[in-house]
């Protein structure tokens, strides 16, 4: 199983489809490591931290799509 850091690689670089959920993850760390200075200081975090954090926000993600 692929871990989510590598899903939005396939994503962002090969246009590999995925669920809606993981879609608007994906946009938002997009947009979010885009923004000046904000994608070095993301790839500072450790990468369990960052896997963490993706995992979590993907769960909230889903949480409010069903509600």
């Amino acid at each position: 199983m692929k871990i989510l850091k590598d899903e939005y690689h396939d994503y962002i670089l090969y246009n590999v489809n995925t669920t809606k959920n993981k879609q608007i993850l994906f946009e938002l760390l997009h947009d979010f490591t885009g923004r000046r200075g904000l994608r070095q200081e993301w790839e500072q975090i450790d990468q369990d931290i960052q896997k963490e954090i993706l995992e979590e926000w993907l769960s909230i993600i889903s949480k409010k799509r069903e509600e």
